[in-house]
């Protein structure tokens, strides 16, 4: 079992995390979609970089006040 760390500093960095989480699972976008209760094409996007007004804000305001959020997780379920 590999520990994963990786600092989040843009919703392109958090996209990157929830790739390698679910990849690290073997899951598809389906079974985690399927397992949050949301639409593959959520998944898709949060994986692709393509985010909101709010998300861009959100990580502006953490920029500035010097907030460091990291993501923690493991390659096996």
């Amino acid at each position: 079992m590999a520990h994963r760390r990786a600092r989040i500093r843009s919703p392109h960095d958090f996209g990157l995390a929830i790739q390698q989480a679910r990849l690290g699972r073997e899951w598809s976008q389906r079974d985690l979609a399927e397992k949050a209760g949301y639409p593959q094409s959520v998944i898709s996007d949060m994986e692709n970089g393509k985010h909101t007004r709010y998300a861009e804000r959100l990580f502006e305001l953490l920029s500035e006040c010097e907030i460091a959020i990291h993501a923690e997780w493991d390659d096996t379920e």
